[in-house]
C-alpha cells in the first residue's frame, strides 16, 4: 500500500468514515491471526478534495495480494510480502508480523535520499513506537543536507468496521511523520503529517486508510486525498 508507504501521497488524514462503512466504539478485539499466501483484499480507493468529501469519477478497485509469507528481508523475519494492482502506482511492500502481534512495515525512503524504514505498529501492544532514520544527501544539484524522517506511531482506540455484512473489530493507529533538510544549521525544508490506518486482527492485516488532501504551503493550492475501504477479502 503506496497508501502509508509512499510518503506524499498519504500523507495527512481526516478521521471521517462513509455511511457504507460505520464505525461504532469499543468492540471486543478478536484473536490476531497472520495471513497466508495466496489471501487477498479487494478495497475501494476514491480521491476526496480539501474538505475530505468524495471526488466524482475517481472511484477505482484495488487488490492486495499476499505473494509470498514467513521471508526473511531485510535484516526481518517472519515478514510476508505484498502486491497491489493500483493503475497508478503498482507497488509490493513488506510487513513483517513481531512477536508480540505488532506488525511491522518497511517504509520506502528513497525518494527521500534515505534507505529503508521498518517501522513497528503497535496494534496488540498499544505502546508508541517512534522510528528515526537520517542520511547526508544531494537533495538538489550542488545542494547537500542532513535529511531526518522520525515515524510516530500510536494506538487509537478500538472500533468496528461493516466489511461484507459483518462487524470487523479493528484497532485505529495514528502515524505522524516528520521530515526535516538541513544544511549548514539553516532548515531548507520541514514537514510533519499524520494519517490514520486500521487495522484488522481477525483478518491479519489493514481494513482502511485515510490520507486527506495535501496543501502546497507555496502556490496555496491542493493535491487530492483519498480513501481506501476493505469491501471483500479471501483468506487461504
Amino acid at each position: 500500500m503506496k497508501h502509508i508507504l509512499l510518503l506524499f501521497p498519504f500523507l495527512v488524514l481526516f478521521a471521517s468514515c462513509s455511511k457504507d462503512d460505520p464505525i461504532t466504539p469499543n468492540p471486543p478485539v478478536t484473536t490476531y491471526v497472520k495471513v497466508k499466501t495466496g489471501s487477498s483484499f479487494t478495497y475501494e480507493k476514491y480521491d476526496t478534495d480539501s474538505t475530505g468529501a468524495k471526488i466524482a469519477g475517481t472511484t477505482q478497485t484495488i487488490i492486495e495480494t499476499i505473494l509470498k509469507t514467513d521471508m526473511t528481508w531485510n535484516g526481518k523475519s517472519g515478514v510476508f510480502m505484498v502486491a497491489n494492482n493500483d493503475p497508478v502506482e503498482p507497488d509490493t511492500m513488506y510487513y513483517a508480523y513481531e512477536s508480540n502481534d505488532d506488525v511491522s512495515l518497511e517504509m520506502n525512503l528513497t525518494d527521500l535520499g534515505l534507505p529503508p524504514l521498518w517501522v513497528k505498529i503497535p496494534v496488540a501492544s498499544g505502546n508508541p513506537e517512534v522510528s528515526v532514520v537520517s542520511a547526508t544527501t544531494e537533495i538538489s544539484p550542488g545542494i547537500i543536507a542532513e535529511v531526518s524522517d522520525s515515524i510516530t506511531v500510536s494506538l487509537v482506540g478500538s472500533e468496528s468496521m461493516t466489511i461484507k455484512g459483518n462487524a470487523i473489530a479493528v484497532r485505529k493507529m495514528k502515524m505522524n511523520m516528520s521530515v526535516r533538510a538541513m544544511a549548514g544549521g539553516i532548515t531548507l525544508y520541514g514537514m510533519t503529517v499524520v494519517m490514520y490506518v486500521y487495522y484488522a486482527p481477525s483478518l491479519g492485516f489493514y481494513a482502511k486508510t485515510e490520507y486527506p488532501a495535501i496543501r502546497d504551503a507555496a502556490s496555496g493550492g491542493w493535491s487530492n486525498g483519498s480513501i481506501q475501504t476493505l469491501m471483500d477479502y479471501v483468506l487461504k
